[in-house]
């Protein structure tokens, strides 16, 4: 995680896993079947690990330390981050200088599972170190919905998902079986889970074309730079004719597929996933070119100064949904949010 702080910024019985690939709602063989249920340790001490290593990373700008932290699109996003701050001649993550800050688990889930991968969730309070300047501290409150995963028993534990989560203490804790928690619930949920993904980029679609939020996706979430508030990529500011530019979208869940759902208390699910996001830009008139500059912003680093047909911009987008039980009569809503420019391409003009 290279994970920007936001200041302006075990077994339960007959559990069952739910977990959403490629848009088919999977229902594997409970996993107190024939094999007996993997050892995952101390939560807490997994991810004190983690924040030590992202720590280590971002005041280094190492790849290799990140690699052995982070996976998914997690890593995908933190390599890019690094990327474009390695280009702009940083040091550390916060440029000349780097303040750690940590993460104390509030609420986590650790369902019975008996094959690889295996994962976890945990809701996390983050905090800064004792001497962090007031610019650099983080929103109060604040922390990440992370879901962190294991593909093999050699392999280390990795956070795979790390939605940004304004307030913590708003989320619903995971439901509890002897200390133990499980997948998603089989209670009837507000929306079905293999609907979450396809309904967030359904909103994200209709915020390109009208700017308008949704039940789903409320248009607060795309506010920066606020406590209180969590930072959406804005599709709407890639959308339409422009400086004499014309903007398209093109959203999708990621592939593969990387959505998991863990219960709560209340008959409700927490569920993390990634949107894919591309972007293009094109002259509006034939025979006109982008021109493209290095501002304030450093993901536009990825692609050198020049001339171009056209210029893709991908963004990895992990969102977290609370998919309540229907009896609740509330709506599924975005919690958290956490992504990044992944890739800046071009096509020269000819």
């Amino acid at each position: 995680m290279a994970r920007y702080r936001t200041s302006t910024r075990v077994v339960a019985a007959a559990v069952v896993a739910v977990v959403v690939l490629g848009g088919a709602l999977l229902l594997p063989p409970p996993a107190v079947a024939k094999s007996p249920a993997l050892h995952v340790g101390s939560v807490s001490a997994i991810v004190t690990h983690d924040f030590a290593l992202n720590n280590e990373a971002n005041a280094t700008l190492s790849y290799v330390v990140q690699g052995r932290d982070e996976g998914g699109s997690a890593l995908a996003i933190d390599d890019s981050v690094f990327r474009f701050h390695k280009i702009a001649g940083d040091r550390t993550l916060e440029g000349a200088r780097y303040y750690p800050f940590f993460g104390r688990v509030v609420s986590s889930s650790v369902p019975a599972q008996s094959s690889y991968p295996v994962r976890f969730a945990a809701e996390v309070v983050e905090s800064s170190a004792p001497g962090t300047p007031r610019a650099d501290v983080g929103c109060a409150g604040s922390g990440v919905l992370d879901v962190v995963t294991k593909v093999a028993a050699s392999g280390p534990w990795r956070v795979t998902l790390e939605p940004y989560v304004p307030s913590i203490a708003a989320l619903p804790r995971f439901t509890s079986a002897h200390g133990h928690g499980r997948f998603a619930t089989s209670q009837r949920l507000a929306m079905p889970l293999a609907s979450l993904a396809s309904a967030v980029v359904a909103s994200l679609e209709h915020r390109a074309a009208t700017g308008a939020g949704t039940t789903l996706v409320p248009g607060g979430d795309f506010v920066t730079n606020a406590c209180g508030h969590f930072e959406m990529w804005d599709p709407h500011l890639w959308s339409g004719s422009h400086s004499g530019l014309t903007s398209t979208s093109q959203l999708s869940a990621a592939t593969p597929a990387d959505e998991v759902a863990f219960a709560t208390v209340g008959g409700g699910a927490l569920a993390a996933f990634t949107v894919t996001e591309r972007y293009t830009e094109r002259p509006a008139v034939a025979g006109d070119y982008v021109i493209w500059s290095h501002g304030t912003y450093t993901a536009w680093d990825l692609l050198p100064v020049g001339h171009y047909a056209s210029v893709t911009v991908v963004v990895d987008q992990e969102v977290a949904v609370l998919d309540p039980a229907v009896r609740s009569g509330q709506a599924a809503h975005v919690v958290g949010a956490y992504g990044g420019v992944v890739s800046v391409t071009g096509t020269p003009v000819a």
